[in-house]
Protein backbone atom coordinates (compact mmCIF):
# COMPACT_ATOMS: atom_id res chain seq x y z
CA UNK A 1 0.00 0.00 0.00
CA UNK A 2 1.49 3.37 -0.87
CA UNK A 3 -0.09 6.20 0.19
CA UNK A 4 0.34 10.38 -1.43
CA UNK A 5 1.36 13.01 0.16
CA UNK A 6 0.21 15.81 -1.48
CA UNK A 7 2.33 19.72 -0.39
CA UNK A 8 0.18 22.57 -2.43
CA UNK A 9 2.03 25.48 -3.29
CA UNK A 10 5.26 24.67 -2.88
CA UNK A 11 7.49 22.81 -5.71
CA UNK A 12 9.41 21.42 -3.25
CA UNK A 13 11.84 18.68 -4.58
CA UNK A 14 12.18 16.37 -1.34
CA UNK A 15 13.80 12.92 -1.13
CA UNK A 16 11.61 10.26 -0.09
CA UNK A 17 12.70 6.78 1.88
CA UNK A 18 12.79 4.47 -0.87
CA UNK A 19 10.61 5.99 -3.59
CA UNK A 20 11.29 9.18 -6.32
CA UNK A 21 9.78 12.19 -6.31
CA UNK A 22 7.41 12.43 -8.68
CA UNK A 23 5.87 15.45 -10.52
CA UNK A 24 2.97 14.53 -12.41
CA UNK A 25 0.60 16.22 -15.38
CA UNK A 26 -2.55 15.86 -13.40
CA UNK A 27 -1.21 19.03 -11.21
CA UNK A 28 -0.23 22.40 -11.47
CA UNK A 29 3.67 23.09 -11.45
CA UNK A 30 2.58 24.47 -8.05
CA UNK A 31 2.04 21.45 -6.50
CA UNK A 32 4.36 18.36 -5.43
CA UNK A 33 3.02 14.41 -5.86
CA UNK A 34 4.95 11.80 -3.84
CA UNK A 35 4.67 8.06 -3.29
CA UNK A 36 6.05 7.28 0.11
CA UNK A 37 6.00 3.48 0.36
CA UNK A 38 4.60 2.53 3.45
CA UNK A 39 6.33 -0.81 3.62
CA UNK A 40 9.77 0.31 3.60
CA UNK A 41 9.22 2.70 6.77
CA UNK A 42 7.59 -0.35 8.64
CA UNK A 43 10.77 -2.10 7.25
CA UNK A 44 13.42 0.33 8.41
CA UNK A 45 11.38 1.12 12.07
CA UNK A 46 11.25 -2.64 12.43
CA UNK A 47 14.81 -3.28 11.88
CA UNK A 48 15.72 -0.03 14.15
CA UNK A 49 13.67 -1.73 16.44
CA UNK A 50 15.15 -5.09 16.26
CA UNK A 51 18.74 -3.71 16.28
CA UNK A 52 17.95 -1.32 19.33
CA UNK A 53 19.27 1.62 17.45
CA UNK A 54 18.41 4.82 18.03
CA UNK A 55 17.93 8.08 15.34
CA UNK A 56 17.57 11.40 15.34
CA UNK A 57 16.95 14.20 12.65
CA UNK A 58 18.11 17.69 12.25
CA UNK A 59 16.06 19.42 9.07
CA UNK A 60 16.16 22.45 7.25
CA UNK A 61 14.10 22.13 3.87
CA UNK A 62 12.47 18.88 4.92
CA UNK A 63 10.97 21.42 7.73
CA UNK A 64 10.35 17.84 9.93
CA UNK A 65 8.85 15.56 7.09
CA UNK A 66 12.02 13.56 7.74
CA UNK A 67 10.94 13.26 11.22
CA UNK A 68 7.55 12.82 10.94
CA UNK A 69 8.36 9.90 7.99
CA UNK A 70 9.81 8.39 11.28
CA UNK A 71 7.07 9.06 13.78
CA UNK A 72 4.81 7.85 11.89
CA UNK A 73 4.83 4.13 12.67
CA UNK A 74 3.55 2.61 16.12
CA UNK A 75 6.40 2.41 18.39
CA UNK A 76 8.91 4.70 16.71
CA UNK A 77 9.40 6.04 20.26
CA UNK A 78 12.05 2.81 20.68
CA UNK A 79 14.27 4.26 17.97
CA UNK A 80 13.37 8.27 17.45
CA UNK A 81 15.01 10.29 20.11
CA UNK A 82 14.42 13.95 18.56
CA UNK A 83 14.06 15.91 15.79
CA UNK A 84 15.39 19.60 14.91
CA UNK A 85 14.16 21.98 12.22
CA UNK A 86 16.52 24.66 12.14
CA UNK A 87 15.34 26.98 8.75
CA UNK A 88 17.69 29.79 9.59
CA UNK A 89 20.93 29.94 9.77
CA UNK A 90 20.80 31.91 13.33
CA UNK A 91 18.79 27.86 14.22
CA UNK A 92 21.40 26.44 12.70
CA UNK A 93 24.59 28.07 14.60
CA UNK A 94 22.15 28.07 18.44
CA UNK A 95 20.40 24.58 18.25
CA UNK A 96 23.18 22.57 16.38
CA UNK A 97 26.42 25.01 16.92
CA UNK A 98 26.86 25.16 13.33
CA UNK A 99 30.14 27.29 12.37
CA UNK A 100 29.36 30.98 11.26
CA UNK A 101 32.65 30.05 9.30
CA UNK A 102 30.89 27.50 7.89
CA UNK A 103 27.98 28.97 6.71
CA UNK A 104 29.82 31.89 5.38
CA UNK A 105 32.26 29.81 3.52
CA UNK A 106 30.07 27.24 1.94
CA UNK A 107 26.61 28.71 2.52
CA UNK A 108 23.57 26.66 4.54
CA UNK A 109 22.96 24.61 1.56
CA UNK A 110 26.35 22.51 1.39
CA UNK A 111 27.48 19.23 2.50
CA UNK A 112 29.64 20.88 4.82
CA UNK A 113 26.65 21.96 6.44
CA UNK A 114 24.83 18.94 6.04
CA UNK A 115 27.43 17.19 7.47
CA UNK A 116 28.12 19.27 10.52
CA UNK A 117 24.26 19.59 11.44
CA UNK A 118 24.42 15.51 11.35
CA UNK A 119 27.34 15.39 13.55
CA UNK A 120 25.83 17.47 16.04
CA UNK A 121 22.38 16.13 15.83
CA UNK A 122 23.97 12.61 16.43
CA UNK A 123 26.49 13.56 19.77
CA UNK A 124 23.58 15.92 21.28
CA UNK A 125 20.90 13.19 21.26
CA UNK A 126 23.45 10.55 22.16
CA UNK A 127 22.19 8.60 19.28
CA UNK A 128 23.60 5.99 17.15
CA UNK A 129 22.24 7.49 13.94
CA UNK A 130 21.99 11.61 13.09
CA UNK A 131 20.47 12.75 9.75
CA UNK A 132 20.72 15.85 8.28
CA UNK A 133 18.83 18.15 5.42
CA UNK A 134 19.64 20.78 4.22
CA UNK A 135 18.97 22.71 0.75
CA UNK A 136 16.48 25.41 -1.00
CA UNK A 137 13.00 23.98 -1.32
CA UNK A 138 11.70 27.19 -3.15
CA UNK A 139 9.59 29.15 -4.82
CA UNK A 140 12.29 31.24 -4.72
CA UNK A 141 15.55 31.63 -3.29
CA UNK A 142 17.63 29.63 -5.93
CA UNK A 143 20.34 30.83 -8.29
CA UNK A 144 22.61 29.42 -10.74
CA UNK A 145 24.98 27.97 -8.32
CA UNK A 146 22.21 26.41 -6.09
CA UNK A 147 19.05 26.23 -7.73
CA UNK A 148 15.64 25.30 -6.17
CA UNK A 149 15.51 21.87 -5.51
CA UNK A 150 19.08 21.23 -4.37
CA UNK A 151 19.53 19.37 -1.62
CA UNK A 152 22.39 17.92 0.54
CA UNK A 153 21.67 15.03 3.22
CA UNK A 154 24.18 13.80 5.78
CA UNK A 155 23.93 10.37 8.14
CA UNK A 156 26.64 9.88 10.76
CA UNK A 157 26.44 6.49 12.15
CA UNK A 158 27.94 5.96 15.60
CA UNK A 159 27.32 2.27 15.35
CA UNK A 160 29.94 -0.85 14.63
CA UNK A 161 28.47 -1.50 11.29
CA UNK A 162 30.11 -4.27 8.90
CA UNK A 163 27.66 -4.18 6.21
CA UNK A 164 24.66 -2.16 5.42
CA UNK A 165 21.55 -4.98 3.97
CA UNK A 166 19.89 -2.80 1.40
CA UNK A 167 20.75 0.85 -0.29
CA UNK A 168 19.08 3.97 0.49
CA UNK A 169 18.17 6.10 -2.90
CA UNK A 170 18.39 9.74 -2.39
CA UNK A 171 16.57 11.50 -5.01
CA UNK A 172 15.78 15.19 -5.71
CA UNK A 173 15.41 15.35 -9.19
Amino acid sequence: MRYLLFLEGYPIKLFHIGETLYHSNEFTSDEVCSLVDIKLVNKVSDELKKHQVTIATAESCTGGLLAHTLTNVSGSSEYFDRGVICYSNIAKMELLSVPEQLLTNYGAVSKQVAAAMAKAIQQRSQVDIGIATTGIAGPTGGTKDKPVGLDFSSLVIDLPIKTVPAPLHWNSS
